[in-house]
């Protein structure tokens, strides 16, 4: 009986295996038919041919490559979608299969054709083979290459910050910026997570610095020498004239501690064409340092070369950070709106128990970021702003004054008597409470009882963005006016307006941020102004302590440090003005010492 037994078996496994033989030899061929049919372009017969390979009842040896190239003919009629399906399936299906990178490259290919990059990238990031992963990456970083905005493409780095080849578009688009709008922090965190060429992408870490006998200033200023009218008293540009006399001063007391400097001036008139024919004389090409400029145009041109070059820049006057976002050699005497904002918001967080505040700005922006950034800051330290405004400063407007005293009629809020009766008491109208008591109850018409929208005491701060008198003055009238402890928080140039008087300083609750805060009782002070008005025959202003301040800082700086200051000046934290608060570049190229100051006693001090 077992014999017979084995006997069937055997001849059954003869058959099957006769029968499998005659089904891998048909596989065989239908798939080397289909697979020429591919090679000599007959994609739709290729596709009939190759589809019926890649089902499980046909499943063989040839299925993964059958799938494949149905998926190359189906791409090449154009039906992506059938192609990537099949892709995906195979590698599903055969996770191991040595062409399996190919099948990753293809599907690179489809999705970037069918500008669905994140799949894309998605595929070349799991690509193993080195020759095959170059070429997914010379597909990305030609689709990406030529994408319309540098930031779409940085998005997609962010999603994927591991892969080099977005890196490397990313370092190579940002080189091609101009150098003002150039992300220099993000390209050197590419290039050092890459380790890409440094010198190609102008990568500056440590440099070395030099010590001279003479260091070599630059001035750049409008100076406008050929529209000064000869005995005009008052001229446009005096301001410029006052800060150089300034530098002239300090220039003077550097050389008595044997800091010697030579002052270039030059005349950029406002005008970027003058300031390119500056650049191209080689006047500037053996200077140490460049003071200025001080407008727009002439600034981006100065600071590309100052990239370029390798020389200091600093501008007096400006508070805007994208002067020296993007050049390392770019420096601001002043600090910057966002760090003017953010020292403001942290003394308010630390000095207010009342979580309410308020937000009033122009629509330039300066003011538009300033604000944004207090804002940003306060929140974080949970307070609550519960109004942000834009304003505009006409008499016809709206006001802040408005807002802060616009009142309701108690009766119109559709309140029940005792929660009325509850607002009249946190008002402090009790006086009136006896009356509306008994209007309630004999229907009588009494006088209306108005309240403030805004109750008393609810709001601990009110933060303005804005230099114009208008606007700071209607909020002072209007905190003066509710008569509740409001923290106002202004700017220096508060200090111009004719409608602040020095009572309401003392009286209310105002803050002023002063970077070019001026402490008065100062030995030093008083001699430096004895020399201006004997050296210029004036009344010395802050342009002149701006231009004395600054040269006197930087050249200290130069004979401390040498040529490259920064790479001391940057540990050294904050150092001390003659004439200023002083100066702290420790946590950036704007300088981080923000005075915010408060009339007390009869005089100001620093608060914070």
């Amino acid at each position: 009986m077992m014999i017979r037994f084995l006997f069937i078996i055997g001849c059954f496994l003869i058959g099957y295996t006769e029968i499998s033989a005659q089904s891998q030899n048909w596989i065989r061929k239908e798939y080397l038919h289909g697979w020429e049919m591919y090679k000599t372009g007959h994609y739709d017969m290729a596709m009939e041919i190759l589809k019926p390979l890649t089902l499980p009842d046909n499943e063989s040896s040839f299925t993964p490559y059958a799938g494949y190239y149905y998926s190359l003919a189906a791409f090449s009629k154009g039906y992506n979608y059938l192609a990537e399906e099949m892709l995906k399936e195979i590698l599903e299906k055969y996770p191991d299969w040595d062409q399996a990178d190919f099948a990753r490259l293809w599907l690179v290919r489809i999705y970037l054709a069918e500008r669905e990059y994140g799949n894309g990238i998605a595929w070349a990031v799991q690509i193993k083979k080195n020759t095959i992963k170059d070429r997914a990456d010379d597909l990305v970083k030609n689709e990406f290459a030529v994408m319309d905005s540098l930031e779409r493409v940085i998005s997609f780095y962010e999603e994927y910050p591991e892969y080099k080849a977005l890196g490397e578009v990313i370092a190579d688009r940002i080189v091609l910026e101009p150098i003002m709008n150039q992300d220099r922090e993000l390209l050197g965190e590419i290039v050092r997570k890459f380790n890409l060429d440094r010198d190609q992408y102008d990568i500056i870490d440590d440099i070395a610095s030099v010590k001279k006998d003479v260091y070599h200033v630059a001035v750049l200023f409008p100076f406008m020498l050929h529209d000064i009218v000869p005995n005009k008293v008052r001229r446009g540009n005096d301001f410029i004239l006052d800060m150089y006399e300034g530098m002239k001063l300090a220039k003077d007391d550097l050389a008595r501690k044997g800091i010697k400097l030579n002052l270039y001036a030059f005349d950029t008139r406002m005008d970027s064409t003058v300031t390119r024919k500056l650049v191209r004389s080689g006047q500037l090409d053996g200077m140490d340092l460049i003071i200025g400029p001080l407008y727009p145009d002439p600034v981006k041109i100065i600071s590309e070369f100052s990239f370029n070059n390798r020389i200091n820049m600093f501008n007096p006057l400006s508070t805007n950070s994208s002067l020296i976002s993007n050049n390392p050699f770019s420096f601001l005497m002043k600090p910057s709106t966002e760090r003017q904002a953010l020292v403001a918001g942290d003394y308010v967080a630390h000095q207010i128990f009342n979580p309410h505040g308020m937000i009033f700005y122009e629509k330039s922006e300066r003011d538009s970021l300033m604000a944004h950034t207090f804002k940003n800051k306060i929140e974080q330290d949970s307070f609550d702003i519960v109004l942000m405004k834009k304003m505009t400063p006409s008499p016809d407007s709206v006001n802040v004054y408005d807002l802060l005293m616009n009142k309701v009629n108690i009766d119109q809020l559709a309140l029940t008597a005792e929660d009325s009766q509850r607002i009249i008491k946190k008002y402090h109208l009790e006086s009136y409470l006896e009356e509306y008591q008994m209007k309630n109850r004999m229907g009588e018409n009494g006088r209306p009882l108005e309240i403030l929208s805004i109750a008393p005491d609810s709001i601990g701060h009110i933060f303005v963005a804005s230099n114009n008198e208008l606007i700071g003055a209607n909020t002072i009238s209007g905190v003066e006016t509710r008569r509740d402890n409001i923290m106002i928080i202004g700017n220096e140039n508060w200090l111009d307006f004719k409608s602040l008087s020095l009572e309401q300083l003392a009286m209310l609750n105002i803050v002023l941020i002063a970077p070019s805060y001026v402490e008065r009782d100062n030995s030093t002070l008083n001699e430096i102004n004895s020399r201006i008005i004997d050296a210029v025959n004036k009344l010395p202003n802050k342009y002149h302590y701006t231009g004395y301040e600054l040269l006197r800082f930087v050249g200290e700086m130069l004979g401390e440090y040498g040529v490259y200051f920064q790479t001391g000046m940057s540990k050294m934290g904050k150092f001390p003005g003659v004439i200023y608060e002083g100066f702290d570049y420790s946590q950036g190229n704007d300088n981080a010492v923000v005075p915010l100051i408060k009339f007390e006693k009869s005089e100001f001090r620093i608060v914070n």
